[in-house]
């Protein structure tokens, strides 16, 4: 490799780690308050749904489940809590705008 080749690549590699990220963080123009979830009963629940989707996956050779099954179950049913508590603190709206912001962003730029 040539010193012009590794210069480009050297460059490319700032770009994508420091310059990129940095452009995502600063993109947020609005701060959103999150609610505390970890000490709630919901937070609680979270936890057990996953350890129980962890088990499932540990035992996956006797039960004759795939991996992907029990987790994508657990998942669904973890955003379902977080989904709740937005709606019960009056920010649904903010979750389905993150939500759309996670989506549809990396699709638009």
């Amino acid at each position: 490799m040539s010193l012009n080749e590794i210069r480009r690549l050297l460059g490319l590699i700032f770009l994508v780690g420091v310059a990129l990220p940095a452009a995502v963080l600063a993109a947020n123009p609005t701060a959103v308050t999150v609610p505390d979830l970890t000490g709630s009963w919901m937070g609680i629940l979270s936890l057990v749904i996953f350890f129980a989707a962890y088990v499932l996956i540990i035992s996956v050779e006797t039960i004759r489940l795939r991996k992907s099954k029990p987790i994508m179950v657990a998942a669904g049913f973890i955003w379902l809590l977080v989904a709740i508590a937005f709606n019960q603190q009056g920010l649904l709206f903010t979750c389905v705008h993150a939500r759309e912001l996670d989506l549809y962003q990396p699709m638009v730029q």
